[in-house]
């Protein structure tokens, strides 16, 4: 119960504070909640509005003019982060996403220590982009050492 007060003081206070600040609030809340017992009063559930938010992300970087394409990269990437946290976006930690890059990390067996450039066209006369990701097999060597590295690029 205490934890769940910590937490929601926490994301009413995050537009004001920084991250140093954010602790040193949670350090002085735990510090001080040690003390005393508390007791929740059953309330109304919280309503799930993350599919609002993520809608009016998504309709944000439409009109910062990103493409249909990114938009629905937008759309799946943050619908499987949500789905994986199984938390409200309102809920989401700073430390809840690097758990979730990390595992993600894990699992897609992502390097930085072998990072190839990845080329993202709109049309083949007009690059939109590059990123880094991991060399797998299925490049052969040929066709590796003909590509230029991202700091060629950069």
């Amino acid at each position: 119960m205490k934890e769940e007060l910590m937490t929601k003081v926490m994301q009413q206070m995050l537009p004001y504070l920084d991250n140093a600040q954010l602790k040193q609030l949670r350090q002085a809340m735990e510090q001080t909640l040690c003390h005393y017992d508390i007791i929740g009063v059953q309330a109304k559930p919280e309503e799930n509005d993350s599919n609002d938010f993520i809608a009016m992300f998504i309709a944000a970087k439409r009109i910062e003019g990103c493409s249909e394409k990114t938009l629905k990269y937008y759309q799946t990437t943050i619908d499987a982060l949500v789905s994986s946290l199984g938390k409200n976006v309102r809920h989401i930690l700073t430390e809840d996403l690097w758990t979730y890059l990390t595992e993600y990390q894990k699992k897609n067996w992502i390097c930085k220590d072998n990072v190839v450039a990845e080329y993202s066209l709109e049309e083949v006369s007009q690059p939109i982009g590059i990123a880094g990701y991991e060399l797998s097999n299925a490049l052969s060597k040929k066709y590796q050492r003909s590509l230029p590295t991202i700091e060629t690029l950069a």
